[in-house]
């Protein structure tokens, strides 16, 4: 019996499906032990198309569960765990491409393509200007934890305090380094627009 997932159903799928194959699931209030099966071997479509997994399918009370990010992978979803906000975000990678790639027609022949494209490029560096926003914020809620970590450095192993202060740091640099990639695109997207305006 195959299991097909399409994409007009994945975000309802996504809802219900296990982050592991552990027997063990996060709660918001802690953890919550739960029994499960390990179902290997079950054939897995998508659009007819049997997929490979990186983990076999769980089975609990009679469902069938898949790893949150093997569903991603192949429904052309990203997703990442935001440790500091303690929450799974999901994008559309098909969506952030298109908005990225904007197209430039000099040959159009006339003022309202220009004017298209134009709005489309203003449109792409209004979002890019507020991921940089929301990406400051998370930066200095990240030193907030910084500060706090080593402001009670001495509740802490010596080990647990250096992992704690490493792990911040670099989700911190990872902030910084998106920060980077946006400003490029958004360099990109002006030169784009000067041309068009020339």
């Amino acid at each position: 019996m195959g299991v097909i997932i399409m994409k007009k159903v994945v975000a309802s799928f996504l809802a219900g499906v296990l982050m592991a194959t552990a027997i063990s699931v996060y709660a918001d209030d802690g953890l919550e032990k739960i029994e499960a099966y390990v179902r290997k071997g079950l054939p897995i479509t998508l659009n007819g198309n049997k997929v490979e997994l990186e983990n076999p399918p769980v089975i609990v009370d009679g469902s069938t569960y898949l790893r949150l990010r093997d569903v991603a992978k192949i429904t052309g979803v990203e997703v990442n765990w935001n440790e500091y906000t303690q929450t799974v975000e999901l994008k559309d990678v098909t969506i952030a491409k298109q908005d990225s790639a904007v197209p430039i027609n000099k040959n159009s022949g006339g003022g309202a393509m220009q004017t298209v494209e134009v709005s489309q490029i203003d449109k792409s560096i209004a979002q890019y200007l507020s991921d940089i926003k929301d990406r400051e914020y998370l930066i200095q809620v990240q030193q907030g934890f910084i500060d706090d970590t080593i402001k009670n450095k001495s509740n802490y192993q010596e080990q647990q305090y250096t992992d704690k202060i490493t792990k911040l740091e670099q989700g911190k640099a990872k902030y910084q380094s998106e920060i980077s990639e946006l400003k490029a695109k958004i360099a990109d997207l002006e030169k784009q627009k000067a041309e068009l305006l020339k």
